[in-house]
């Protein structure tokens, strides 16, 4: 019986992952999981929207993607940081690998929760090894940095892992938004950006050329896209302007659309023929 409802939990779970993170992953090209853990049966990875996916484990070489200019290939690291003493080297031995268009998508364990998944394992509720690292977002921020990575997206998510009849998906909607409650999530989605540089550090015009190819793939119609900054009280415009009817790089674009969520609030998203 416990093991019936250990797989309906985490059943549940990997889908209601699989839809947070698919809102990302399904404008790019290709979905890698690297790294998975030896009770890690894929669910998550096959439950993600992507054109292309892969798993690379430990004892597979990691493809060279520094010749990515046009596509793009996110890198999903599921739960294997929580089982790793050195975070930071395995970041420097992927960030060679990586393009400035390439994302790492991890998922973490609440460091705060460190006792309820002891609890859940001793109740059966849980099976698996027990995580042996536990990191909050300010340190992991402070360990990705040094590997030279930055959190361009931060997410916290699952709240409750059952469905309950839809009341677990309203829960786990709703209480991301409620204040200090929202920091006991089972779990936190962070997307890492490789950064450029002999310090590590990606320079304001590096980005910007960035973005604008993105832009530049636009063919056949007007889309504009307003992000309010309020710190900075300003608001900025991207507008991309071609001829034709169709336009094969919309999803390259709403891909770079998501990386200006974490500085400011998302206004406006449109499409005008």
């Amino acid at each position: 019986m416990a093991a019936i409802a250990a797989s309906r939990w985490k059943k549940y779970v990997n889908a209601f992952l699989a839809g947070e993170l698919s809102a990302l992953t399904r404008y790019y090209d290709r979905l890698i999981q690297w790294l998975p853990r030896a009770d890690d049966n894929g669910a998550l990875l096959a439950a993600m929207d992507a054109p292309v996916k892969e798993t690379i484990g430990r004892d597979e070489s990691f493809p060279d993607l520094t010749g990515e200019s046009d596509k793009r290939t996110a890198i999903l690291v599921n739960g294997t940081f929580n089982h790793e003493f050195d975070i930071q080297g395995l970041l420097s031995q992927l960030k060679p690998k990586l393009s400035r268009t390439s994302r790492v998508i991890a998922i973490l364990y609440n460091p705060y929760l460190r006792s309820l998944y002891s609890l859940a394992n001793r109740l059966r509720i849980r099976k698996g090894e027990l995580p042996s690292t536990f990191v909050t977002q300010v340190d992991l921020r402070n360990i990705v940095k040094v590997a030279g990575f930055e959190i361009v997206r931060s997410r916290l998510a699952v709240y409750c892992p059952w469905k309950m009849l839809g009341l677990g998906n309203a829960i786990n909607r709703v209480l991301p938004l409620v204040p200090l409650v929202r920091w006991f999530s089972l779990t936190y989605i962070v997307v890492l950006r490789r950064l450029a540089g002999k310090r590590g550090l990606e320079s304001p015009a590096s980005s910007r050329r960035a973005t604008n190819a993105a832009t530049s793939k636009m063919r056949s119609s007007v889309f504009q896209i307003s992000v309010a900054r309020p710190k900075l009280s300003l608001s900025r415009d991207i507008r991309a302007t071609e001829r034709g009817r169709r336009s094969s790089a919309w999803p390259h674009f709403m891909a770079a659309v998501f990386e200006f969520k974490p500085y400011g609030k998302l206004e406006k998203a449109r499409r005008t023929p």
